[in-house]
């Protein structure tokens, strides 16, 4: 229990997947052998405080561990991962009437690391491989890691200067150290929406714009350490607009058009984490990228009865690799480019407290193994 106005919550929860691919050897199949095993972990506490005069300070610790590792044909090739973290949130909200503004920063400590076993650590053999090369291999063992430090301090407002128009400013600054590399982002952003006709039969008009940063891959920015280089962490600018359309009291027709474009993006080897030839890297950074489209969303529904969604989104996702070895000379469709996408999801309320609800999602562009 806590004393009026204070809130305790303790969240712990985690995850444990094992897999296994097999071939027996049957037929015309070779005997084959893979396993994935992953497990997560985490651990949280929030606390919030409601000071008084609008005021609620909410202060959030996490400390987390994960572990991935494939292993195939019993060492032939075999990777393990394991991370640690602690993240730190800690903001003040002001609320008064509609106005709400936030204050705060983020902090997040990490660290991996990482077991290359096999071929995928680097034997470097490049070209005459030894008809015995997977068993001299299997022995092999590489280690990489890397560590980041992120803190983020992030101001947001949300207003109405007039009855149905609300903006939402914001900015963040992103400070990095990756590797002992220092970055700094500036991201600005900002949403607003107007209502045009109020009521059930109603329009609204939406807009959003964003400076957004992420750091770079763990396993991309350990083989860059590795190789004595480094990488920057990567760019977005989001851009949207679009409009709402209330049909009753329980149907909602949503359109969005959305632009966004990416910079510092990596291209990775074929063999990752080991590079093509000997003397290049396993991945270069530089790349550049482009997402655009349309999604259209449906809501139907009654609370406490039932609701569902039906969403499609027409999408174009194009990457330009950076100067590199690896560099493709043109714009290509992006290997996770998603053109078509439909969603529909629904639930119905049963009595004695029961939900029913089902999900169906269809793709296309998904990328494929080959």
């Amino acid at each position: 229990d806590t004393a009026p106005g204070h809130e305790l919550v303790v969240f712990a929860f985690g995850s444990g997947d094992r897999e296994e691919y097999i071939a027996d050897g049957s037929g015309a199949l070779d005997p084959y052998l893979r396993t994935n095993d992953s497990d997560f972990h985490r651990l949280s506490l929030r606390y919030q405080h409601n000071v008084g005069s609008g005021f609620t300070h909410t202060f959030t610790p996490v400390i987390g561990y994960a572990r991935t590792t494939m292993n195939e044909q019993d060492g032939v090739r075999f990777k393990n991962g394991e991370t640690m973290d602690a993240q730190l949130r800690d903001e003040v909200t002001y609320r008064s009437g509609s106005t709400r503004v936030i204050v705060g920063i983020d902090a997040t400590a990490r660290a991996d690391s990482f077991t290359y076993g096999g071929l995928l650590a680097d034997t470097k053999i490049r070209e005459l491989q030894p008809v015995d090369l997977e068993v001299v291999a299997a022995g092999e063992r590489a280690l990489q890691s890397t560590w980041r430090l992120t803190t983020g301090l992030y101001l947001e407002g949300t207003f109405e200067p007039l009855p149905g128009t609300v903006f939402t400013p914001g900015l963040r600054v992103e400070g990095y150290l990756l590797d002992a590399e220092p970055h700094v982002s500036l991201e600005p952003r900002f949403a607003g929406s107007v209502e045009l006709v109020p009521g059930d039969w109603g329009t609204m008009l939406k807009v959003a714009a964003g400076s957004f940063s992420r750091p770079p891959d763990p396993d991309e920015l350990a083989a860059m350490r590795a190789a004595g280089a480094s990488l920057s962490p990567k760019q977005a600018l989001h851009i949207q607009g679009g409009m709402e359309q209330r049909v009753g009291d329980r149907l909602t027709f949503t359109s969005t058009l959305f632009s966004i474009w990416r910079d510092d993006l990596t291209t990775r080897s074929h063999a990752f984490p080991i590079p093509e030839r000997l003397g290049e890297l396993a991945v270069y950074d530089g790349g550049s990228g482009h997402s655009f489209g349309a999604e259209a969303l449906v809501r139907i529904g009654v609370p406490r009865r039932y609701f569902a969604w039906l969403t499609y989104s027409l999408v174009r996702n194009e990457r330009t690799d950076g100067e590199s070895p690896l560099a493709v000379p043109y714009a290509y469709v992006a290997p996770f480019d998603t053109t078509h996408l439909l969603g529909a999801v629904g639930q119905v309320h049963l009595p004695w407290g029961f939900r029913l609800g089902a999900r169906y999602r269809i793709a296309t562009g998904m990328p494929q193994e080959g």
